[in-house]
């Protein structure tokens, strides 16, 4: 299994058995008002004591009444707005949200989704994430510049409401612990509407018993996908049919497994656990065919789909030994899950995950160092972190800006790298090779 891979289980497990019982080279300007955030001076976050979420929630239809869970009749009016502010650099084009609730380290205060956390319309940049607070966990789809969309609500003890969105609409997925049950399921899956949050249903639906905790989920135009996280760190992917509300056959039980599955038009594509690992299509029917076997002695460490290229999907294959850099690669796919003429792109550091979209990579190089590349030619420019922020991972990025996720820990403290907010970084411009 890959590097990136393991550990990101590693993580999602704990989330799960918890809940259930980036100096030198300032960006420039953005070159768009509108795809900046309103920002206030630059001021230190504060943590304050959560309160209850305001407005009128109701349960979740379909769960179990004593697993507590509720969804947020009017989400804008339950959750606020991600509050901006200036970078302490004082460079241009820089903002900083930083989750002001919960506890410095705490791993749960802020959490995007681990399956394609984001996607972009033409009404902005949109984000899943999970939120902390004293005595419950908030499940919440936002504009990142502007106001929530849905949001479900878990006590602290009784169910984990983990949910997703896409342009085709909102995803959900409960995880029931056995007090909470009532003689129902442990596993819950649901699809609504995107604007519709309290429309969603929830429907029964049995994981592999060997892999029972999860958190993730994803929606796409036919299935939901989702990626079960087992008590040993076990992962496995499966695909959900909307229509026929049952699991694709093959994709829940073929073998070898698959992970991170992300929905395309008829299916997913995903990382087979293969030996070395490599990329696979599999239909909404359960074909499974290969899209990329890498060379001898080379596996697949990370893949991303460029939603703004038509699901063009981006890969890198490294030496199993670790000995070099990893390849980028890209390929446009057709239809039906066929992969066309693939391209290297260039070398970047193995193991390391990255978001692609509208032909532009962006990836965190080291926690002080990130970096925008372009897909058509491989220029690239460094963005360089915060003096009180370091880069985690990369979240999004698009023609105008890149943003990444933060910690507000230095890697040589307990905790790192906690995730505690977000910095939106204006696009350097990417001189031609």
């Amino acid at each position: 299994m890959p590097r990136t891979i393991a550990s990101r289980a590693a993580t999602l497990t704990a989330l799960a058995l918890v809940a259930g019982g980036c100096q030198s080279g300032a960006a420039p300007t953005a070159p768009g008002a509108s795809a900046s955030p309103a920002v206030s001076p630059v001021s230190p976050a504060v943590s304050v004591r959560p309160t209850a979420p305001p407005g009128e929630w109701r349960a979740v239809d379909g769960l179990p009444e004593a697993c507590g869970a509720r969804v947020a009749v009017e989400p804008a009016a339950a959750v606020p707005p991600l509050a901006w502010r200036g970078c302490a650099s004082g460079r241009g084009g820089c903002a900083v949200f930083e989750a002001t609730w919960g506890a410095r380290g705490d791993g749960l205060r802020f959490r995007p989704g681990a399956l394609e956390p984001v996607f972009e319309d033409a009404d902005g940049v949109h984000l899943a994430y999970l939120r902390r607070d004293a005595d419950h966990t908030l499940s919440i789809v936002q504009a990142l510049d502007g106001a929530a969309e849905a949001a479900w609500r878990s006590p602290e003890r009784g169910c984990l409401v983990v949910a997703a969105a896409s342009r085709h609409g909102l995803a959900a997925r409960a995880i029931v612990p056995d007090e909470a049950r009532a003689g129902g399921a442990p596993h819950y899956l649901g699809a609504a509407p995107r604007g519709a949050p309290v429309a969603l249903t929830m429907t029964p639906a049995a994981l592999d018993p060997r892999l029972p905790l999860s958190q993730s989920v994803a929606r796409g135009a036919t299935t939901l996908t989702i990626e079960a996280v087992g008590a040993g760190g076990g992962v496995r992917g499966a695909a959900f049919s909307i229509a026929r509300g049952a699991f694709v056959p093959g994709a829940a039980d073929g073998e070898p497994a698959v992970e991170r599955p992300l929905p395309v038009e008829g299916g997913m594509i995903a990382l087979a656990a293969t030996v070395p690992s490599s990329l696979v299509w599999v239909s909404d029917a359960g074909a499974r065919r290969a899209l990329v076997t890498p060379s001898a002695g080379h596996h697949v460490t990370w893949f991303a789909l460029d939603r703004a290229r038509a699901d063009a999907v981006v890969w890198t294959e490294a030496s199993i030994d670790g000995a070099s850099p990893a390849s980028l690669w890209v390929a446009p796919l057709a239809p039906g899950g066929v992969l066309g003429p693939a391209r290297r792109v260039a070398d970047v550091p193995a193991d390391r995950p990255f978001v692609a979209n509208a032909g532009v990579v962006a990836i965190v190089e080291a926690p002080d160092r990130a970096r925008v590349l372009r897909l058509s030619d491989g220029a690239s420019a460094a963005l360089w972190r915060e003096p009180d922020l370091a880069w985690t991972e990369p979240l999004w990025v698009n023609d105008e800006a890149a943003w990444f996720v933060v910690t507000d820990l230095e890697p040589h403290e307990a905790g790192f790298p906690a995730r505690a907010g977000l910095v939106r970084v204006a696009r350097p411009p990417l001189a031609p090779r």
